[in-house]
């Protein structure tokens, strides 16, 4: 359980964006590497749009970043999330105990 009622908002925010598929298969597909959004429309065979709409709730909750090149945006999965760290430690009571946040939110030790 988070150690502070101020955790639990950050979390519940945390949980809900990747609580839908497209969301997590957006962030899986960038595991490989910075892409825009014509590779991952391509890669996971969604619309254009719905892909779009997904990066952007990525980006809000502070998952993804997005650099402009050219007419082109790359995407990719933001190396240091801090809004979410101290309260996943909180979760995990430690830095080793979460397994997913290490995956996905570089809770690793360096």
């Amino acid at each position: 359980m988070a150690k502070t009622n101020r955790d639990l908002p950050v979390l519940a925010q945390l949980f809900k964006t990747l609580g839908h598929e497209t969301r997590l298969r957006i962030l899986m597909g960038l595991q490989s590497g910075p892409q825009n959004v014509t590779a991952l429309v391509r890669k996971l065979r969604m619309p254009q749009p719905s892909v779009s709409h997904h990066l952007a709730l990525l980006r809000m909750a502070g998952l993804v970043t997005a650099t402009r090149k050219g007419k082109s945006v790359v995407y990719a999965i933001d190396a240091e999330p801090v809004r979410y760290e101290r309260a996943l430690r909180a979760v995990a009571d430690g830095p080793a105990g979460f397994r997913l946040g290490k995956a996905v939110f570089g809770l690793a030790k360096k």
